[in-house]
């Protein structure tokens, strides 16, 4: 599965200073692939998802924008009757990102960065 948005996004609100320039947060374009197989009894299902966010604004005034970025993600698990066991990476390469950050003065900027590589295990229980 696949998807691809292209998003030429414009401010049209009242926002002091930001008519006609990018709207708050939406990217330039953004992609997703995923690709997944299962074998069956036991079921083995394995998925792969990378998505791409484009350059967006950081902040409503659009005083500078947030760099893009790509994020690797992957999940392994294997499923009986009533049981799946699996283990999970998140953002597997470790790319760095910025979730949102705005214009504290004209020197200085303030944001939150994007969680780094976390891997996981976990298990789902049918009944």
């Amino acid at each position: 599965m696949a998807s691809l948005c292209r998003r030429p996004a414009k401010s049209t609100s009242a926002t002091f200073g930001a008519a006609g320039l990018g709207s708050h947060r939406s990217p330039s374009g953004s992609a997703a692939m995923q690709s997944s197989t299962g074998l069956h009894n036991p079921r083995l299902n394995l998925q792969a998802t990378y998505s791409y966010i484009g350059t967006r604004p950081a902040d409503p005034q659009n005083n500078f924008d947030l760099k893009a970025y790509g994020k690797l993600d992957l999940r392994a698990g294997i499923q009986g009757r009533n049981l799946e066991l699996y283990a999970w990476a998140d953002n597997l390469l470790d790319e760095g990102y910025d979730l949102f950050a705005y214009q504290y003065t004209p020197s200085v900027r303030v944001g939150v960065p994007g969680r780094g590589r976390t891997l996981g295990v976990g298990f789902n229980w049918f009944f």
